[in-house]
């Protein structure tokens, strides 16, 4: 058994837009009886919801393709390269470099 099968697949980004507002979707607390207040703390926990939904499984995903890379026998470990070549040839970026950058962006947004 291959571990290239364990790589995790990264869904499209509207996909994981669509998936992340839905699960981002919260009701207004009905505790704070200022209406202002209400909305301010409603804006807020949706933001931060929506944050942690964006940014959570794109983390998790990208560690977990590090660490399944760094276990593939050497055999799967060149075909990776290999694909990973291949599609930098076609004008793709370079994957580490990509991972790399993705999470810049995922911390900035955090930030």
């Amino acid at each position: 058994p291959s571990l290239l099968s364990s790589l995790p697949a990264f869904q499209p980004p509207a996909e994981h837009l669509s998936r992340a507002l839905t699960r981002s979707t919260l009701k207004p607390d009905p505790s704070v009886s200022n209406a202002r207040s209400r909305a301010q703390k409603h804006a807020s926990s949706t933001i931060q919801l929506l944050t942690t939904e964006l940014c959570g499984p794109v983390k998790e995903k990208a560690d977990r393709w590090r660490r399944v890379r760094s276990n593939l026998s050497a055999f799967d470990r060149v075909v990776c390269d290999l694909v990973i070549d291949n599609r930098v040839r076609l004008d793709y970026e370079h994957l580490p470099t990509l991972l790399d950058e993705l999470d810049a962006a995922r911390k900035g947004v955090v930030k």
